[in-house]
């Protein structure tokens, strides 16, 4: 952990990378290196520009850096759904939960559920956006059968507010079993608890 934070707050992703491949190899519990070495990362690159100690360009560039790890340990990990009744879409509604939420589908790829990630989506809500965002679930979830669970990671009120009114009315039209989960910072706690959400963190 501290290797590789080390070597990704010296702006040095050759490094990094390399810090998680030796990991890789010699750990076979590839969650472990997400959850005890690119989340930790991610909570101090949080901390240190809520202070001040990083420009918004030095942030952008350790995202990078974060994201391009993750895709990295899902490229070197042998991930198969199990668990085929057990559906779950993940959702960044923010640029900065963009590492979250790509960890958190691998994670759960990792433990057999059937998870995908989206995307960010923020610059794509439009008055239209519920319909399209509908017609995407019921394409991919075409039998409807088990349990979807949807994720929306975001910091920003706005894409937090019109996603999760999205997934309710995808709730109230599918008729089908439909979790939705938002994930967001602590001042947008009160909202998150007034959206309907069937958990909220």
């Amino acid at each position: 952990q501290q290797n590789y934070m080390t070597a990704t707050f010296q702006n040095d992703p050759d490094k990094s990378h390399g810090v998680i491949l030796s990991a890789l190899n010699s750990t076979p519990d590839k969650i472990k290196v997400l959850s005890d070495v690119i989340i930790p990362t991610y909570n101090t690159l949080n901390e240190l520009y809520d202070r001040g100690r990083l420009g918004e360009t030095e942030r952008t560039s350790i995202l990078t850096t974060l994201t391009e790890t993750i895709e990295l340990i899902k490229f070197n990990s042998q991930v198969e759904s199990t668990m085929q009744n057990a559906h779950v879409l993940f959702v960044a509604g923010s640029e900065d939960r963009i590492v979250l939420a790509k960890s958190g589908a691998l994670e759960l790829k990792m433990l057999g559920w059937n998870s995908s990630y989206i995307g960010n989506v923020e610059r794509h809500i439009d008055p239209f956006f519920d319909i399209d965002f509908q017609r995407y679930v019921a394409k991919i979830w075409n039998n409807k059968k088990g349990l979807m669970i949807i994720l929306i990671y975001s910091s920003e009120e706005g894409s937090l507010r019109f996603l999760s009114a999205t997934i309710k009315s995808i709730k109230e039209k599918l008729k089908a079993e439909i979790k939705m989960i938002l994930l967001s910072t602590p001042d947008l706690l009160s909202l998150s608890e007034t959206t309907g959400a069937d958990y909220v963190a």
